[in-house]
């Protein structure tokens, strides 16, 4: 569904949001401090990364615009801190949402569902790219619609 790298130095938080996303069938990798983030995510690909902005080593901050230089992969800043000039500052070094903690589980969730869908505009809500019911298939990367072997003729809009 989905592979999500979780920088937090905070055991409890990170096992927490870890465990959470899990129990929704993603896939989670968890960071201490941003120098591991930093090998984890020469070594890996992931489709969206959980960023605090303080972590020992390499701070969030300059985690966030290291991968920003590299890639589109999404990123939300989690973190503790509340004050407007660093929520500017993450997002301007690439963040794509920006929770403060304490957060909602839920509210974490949805998040995580609407970066993932703007990131992956091919995908549905589940993360699949094919739909199957029945003798509908939907392929969302492909952008075709079947019954059977028979194609469907859509409107773009459609």
């Amino acid at each position: 569904m989905g592979n999500i790298l979780i920088v937090e130095d905070d055991a409890s938080i990170r096992k927490l949001v870890s465990v959470n996303l899990e129990k929704r069938g993603y896939k989670s990798t968890e960071a201490v401090d941003g120098n591991q983030a930093m090998l984890l995510l020469r070594q890996y690909p992931f489709d969206l990364v959980l960023l605090d902005l303080v972590v020992p080593g390499i701070s969030g901050v300059d985690v966030c615009t290291w991968i920003r230089s590299r890639s589109d992969t999404p990123i939300i800043v989690l973190s503790g801190l509340r004050d407007e000039e660093l929520k500017v500052t993450a997002l301007d070094a690439g963040a794509d949402d920006y929770i403060t903690k304490p957060f909602g589980h839920e509210e974490l969730l949805a998040r995580v569902r609407a970066v993932l869908r703007r990131a992956s505009p091919n995908v549905n809500e589940t993360g699949q790219k094919k739909l199957q019911i029945d003798d509908l298939t939907i392929d969302f990367e492909a952008r075709r619609v079947r019954i059977g072997e028979e194609d469907i003729s859509l409107t773009k809009t459609e």
